[in-house]
């Protein structure tokens, strides 16, 4: 698992540990500095999720051993007493004193995945328990318990402007709930237009094999442990992972585009990938349009989003000004990826693979665009036009 602020990445793994990391963007053509910061222990088993909260002042932490740690940097450091590190053996000293000061329980199995509320209030957590719990940080209390789900929730996603609660498991399903109160609003299994079609396809009967070949998500397995969803950082996307449609002699790996206008129907698919889509994850940052003529445009934003696909084995950056991937990155893990994490600004992405290794994208000021500056009065959720858009991405 990988999470990353401005300058600050942690990292975690099967050896049951936290580290912290300072990464310095590449400058004059030079690579991105990495330096060791911190080891934070107290997990018993592996770490499959760590997250910042959306101030950077707190880390969450959750695990197979069914428990999430809060953790935040002491200051006093003048009363830190000297700890090793990972690197015992070589005597590499902790930089930073990370405390856990506060442990949630309250899944009995493995947590593979977190997120955070925007406010920095609460937290969302998924587990092979078949549940998701959403946690008070004040008090360390569940204030709900979602068992809507058959099987694993394997990704959890909290919209940023507090609306809406979205949960994916290897049930095949996406959930949607209503944040505040968690009530279930939606639930996204199967394209019945498509279910419909080959109902009639197949004469009638009991329609058991078109629902079947109807699934908008891959098998239980296919993605692994994680299916990584996100919104975007303005709220106007939701990008999940773990999609299929049917083509002329096999299935193809997506990734879904729905829109906040409607959570039930995604509006578009990303192809591409050989394998499965893991994981989504959305740059922090907002850019400049590129293209000044309205009619050449996906979407109606006045601005462009960027965001990371990544399969099981390659990782792919679109934005939402055009159809072609900006970059594409592939054969650089041994095994499969679990991960992915953009820095605050928008300069460093990380990727994390089950080999034990990490990969930093460094990209050069401005390479991925111009930043984009919200002038006032600007609307926090932009209009989206979707009319006439089915599919619009399905020819990358």
């Amino acid at each position: 698992a990988v999470v990353s602020t401005q300058s600050t990445g942690a990292t975690a793994g099967a050896d049951s540990d936290v580290k912290m990391w300072k990464v310095v963007p590449q400058r004059e053509g030079k690579d991105a500095d990495v330096t060791f910061l911190s080891n934070l222990k107290r997990h018993d088993k592996t770490v499959n999720c760590v997250r910042f909260s959306p101030d950077g002042k707190y880390l969450a932490s959750s695990g197979d051993d069914g428990a999430m740690f809060l953790w935040q940097e002491r200051k006093d450091k003048g009363e830190q007493q000297p700890q090793q590190s990972f690197g015992d053996e070589e005597g590499v000293q902790n930089k930073e004193t990370w405390t856990a000061f506060k442990m949630l329980r309250g899944h009995i199995e493995d947590v593979m995945d977190i997120c955070w509320s925007p406010d920095g209030k609460r937290i969302l957590s998924g587990s092979i328990d078949n549940s998701a719990i959403v946690w008070e940080v004040k008090t360390g209390k569940k204030m709900f318990l979602l068992k809507d789900h058959g099987h694993y929730v394997q990704g959890v996603a909290w919209d940023p402007i507090s609306s809406y609660l979205c949960t994916l498991s290897s049930d095949r399903s996406l959930l949607v709930y209503e944040a505040r109160l968690c009530n279930l609003l939606h639930s996204i299994s199967r394209n019945k237009k498509q279910e419909e079609a080959r109902k009639k396809e197949e004469g009638g009967g009991s329609g058991r094999e078109a629902a079947m070949k109807s699934r908008f998500f891959v098998e239980e397995g296919a993605t692994k442990y994680f299916r990584r969803l996100s919104f975007s950082p303005d709220g106007a996307f939701l990008f999940v992972p773990a999609g299929q449609v049917p083509g002329n002699d096999d299935v193809h790996n997506v990734t879904f585009l729905f829109t906040r206008s409607n959570l039930k129907t995604p509006i578009c698919y990303l192809p591409g990938p050989s394998k499965p889509v893991c994981v989504v994850r959305c740059c922090p940052v907002l850019f400049q349009l590129r293209n000044s003529q309205p009619s050449k445009r996906r979407f109606k934003l006045p601005y462009r989003i960027v965001f990371a696909v990544a399969s099981l084995s390659e990782v792919i950056i679109y934005d939402t000004e055009q159809l072609c991937p900006i970059f594409l990155v592939s054969d650089i893990h041994y095994a499969c990826i679990t991960d992915l994490a953009w820095s605050s600004n928008g300069r460093v992405l990380m990727i994390t693979s089950y080999d034990g290794f990490c990969t930093i994208l460094s990209f050069d000021q401005d390479e991925l665009g111009t930043v984009y500056f919200k002038g006032e009065g600007s609307p926090a959720v932009p209009a989206v036009d979707c009319a006439g858009k089915e599919n619009v991405a399905n020819n990358t």
